[in-house]
């Protein structure tokens, strides 16, 4: 038992020897800065996000600041030289309170720091990894922001766990298009005093969203300094109502199912009533106004001149036999009130009422795009099938992706005969506004009323365009939204102008050539 005894008790000598040889290296380490062996740690750089065509948009880097500790400082005046502060002495610190006195130091300067820091312990020149927006502001919103470990908004939240596996997330976006778009956004919301906007462009046949552009702008290299609104990532965040935009799709429906044609001339006085029930054997009207002045003693419209002039009176007889259930089909197929599918993006639904509810009312101000709401990319998306022969496509924003489905909503030919509607509403309705010599474009204004404590403003407005170029060969298909502009917030004076700057940028862009003129043109 004593020989047991003895044994426990030197094992235990021998390894209190050791624990106390162990504190005094690594003490003698410290004190003395002893080689230490280093462990090797895996480090995996976040991923970079870059555009369609290798630009880079957020990337990773290595950065090395300076950090004060607080207490005497030797050597102050060749560490301010060599850091670049211009502080006579060192900055006052609580206890325990550190500061960074430089950050992002050059290569240069870390070597010349170390030397003087050196045996110095309240300086430590401290290595971090850095996330980088090289193009600041563009695309701000839609890249979204890092934390201090994790993506916190955009797409840097969204494939957060891609981008922190060290895998790079290729967008879909045209750099070039990206910057026009927001420049032209951004000039025109100043302009007119408005709160704010977004542009969507899609290419046509592909689906792919060549720009996302909102305003305020916001650069996420600096987002602190930005409040929730200026990070909105608006054209697949906000809804609005689309207004008078939704008159060509209603019309695109209604010949798709024979209900009009190119021909019919209707009674479109600048007023009309239209019945609905309001109880059980209770008939009462509504009287549906039209806004857009007309050449003296036309009273009579085609479809061509319903879109041109934006007769709300017009759009109630083109849907007058349209079923209700049908009707609400179409504008579902067109993308309005669904699923948006954007990969792993979120993007709103925006809403369209069940057709169990509606009467002719709801059926006639949904044929106006007033009383269902949509992004500016689900406006986009509807418009982008009429400019695809009347398929619609799903959007894509990250390469790579799987799409959502595809489907046809109208017959090519119909989609054909809406695409030249939509030329003549520009060509011969607001050439000025919209269109642009030489080239064509094609598209429809919306004015539409927002509601504000539950009822519709009488100030507060949003301006719309959505319209495609070129028509004829079309490539790409634009939505506009301005919303609360000041003055001049019609969508002819506002969307639409945003519209023909931009297309004329990108055409210039393409070096696509215009026109010549017809015979018959001076």
């Amino acid at each position: 038992m004593e020989v047991k005894i003895r044994n426990r008790s030197r094992l235990m000598l021998v390894l209190a020897l050791g624990a106390f040889l162990l504190l005094v290296y690594a003490y003698a380490q410290l004190e003395w800065r002893l080689p230490q062996a280093r462990t090797a740690i895996t480090t995996v750089l976040r991923g970079n996000i870059v555009a369609a065509d290798g630009t880079v948009l957020a990337t990773s880097r290595d950065v090395t600041d300076l950090i004060y500790k607080g207490g005497p400082v030797k050597r102050w005046a060749d560490i301010r030289a060599a850091s670049g502060l211009t502080a006579s002495k060192p900055p006052s610190l609580a206890p325990r309170e550190e500061m960074t006195l430089a950050a992002r130091l050059t290569d240069a300067q870390v070597d010349r720091l170390r030397d003087l820091a050196r045996g110095q312990p309240n300086l430590e020149l401290r290595p971090r990894v850095e996330r980088v927006y090289p193009l600041g502001t563009v695309a701000g919103q839609l890249l979204g922001m890092m934390g201090r470990d994790a993506g916190l908004e955009g797409i840097e939240r969204f494939y957060d766990a891609r981008l922190a596996q060290g895998e790079d997330v290729v967008l879909t976006i045209d750099p070039r298009f990206q910057a026009v778009a927001e420049s032209v956004l951004g000039k025109y919301v100043r302009e007119h005093e408005g709160v704010y906007g977004s542009v969507v462009a899609l290419d046509v046949a592909t689906g792919r969203v060549l720009a996302s552009a909102s305003y305020p702008e916001f650069d996420p290299n600096v987002w602190s300094k930005y409040d929730a609104a200026h990070r909105r990532n608006r054209p697949m965040m906000d809804t609005f109502e689309p207004g008078s935009t939704v008159k060509a799709l209603s019309v695109a429906a209604a010949l798709n199912e024979g209900l009009t044609n190119l021909d019919i001339a209707y009674d479109t006085p600048m007023t009309r009533k239209v019945a609905y029930k309001s109880g059980i054997n209770r008939i009462s009207y509504k009287t549906i106004h039209d806004a857009v002045a007309r050449p003296k003693g036309v009273t009579t419209l085609t479809v061509k001149g319903i879109l041109r002039y934006s007769s709300n009176v017009g759009m109630s007889h083109v849907v007058e036999h349209f079923p209700y259930a049908k009707l609400h089909t179409y504008l579902k197929n067109f993308g309005f009130g669904g699923h948006v599918d954007l990969g792993g993006v979120y993007a709103e639904n925006g809403r369209l009422s069940d057709p169990r509810t509606w009467d002719d009312v709801v059926r006639v101000n949904n044929s106006f795009g007033q009383g269902l709401s949509a992004s500016p990319l689900q406006l986009a998306l509807a418009y982008n099938t009429l400019a695809n022969g009347g398929v619609f496509v799903s959007p894509q924003l990250v390469i790579g992706e799987p799409q959502g489905p595809t489907r046809r909503v109208i017959k090519q030919d119909v989609a054909k005969t809406t695409l030249e509607l939509l030329r003549s509403v520009v060509s011969e309705g607001i050439p000025h506004a919209a269109g642009i010599e030489g080239y064509d474009l094609g598209g429809k204004t919306g004015t539409a009323q927002t509601v504000v404590n539950g009822r519709y403003s009488g100030s507060i407005f949003d301006s719309v365009f959505a319209g495609i170029f070129p028509t004829k060969a079309p490539r790409v298909t634009v939505a506009v939204m301005v919303h609360g502009a000041k003055h001049d917030y019609h969508g002819s004076m506002l969307a639409a102008p945003i519209f023909r700057d931009i297309a004329s940028e990108v055409y210039s862009q393409w070096a696509y050539p215009p026109s010549a003129p017809s015979p018959e043109q001076p």
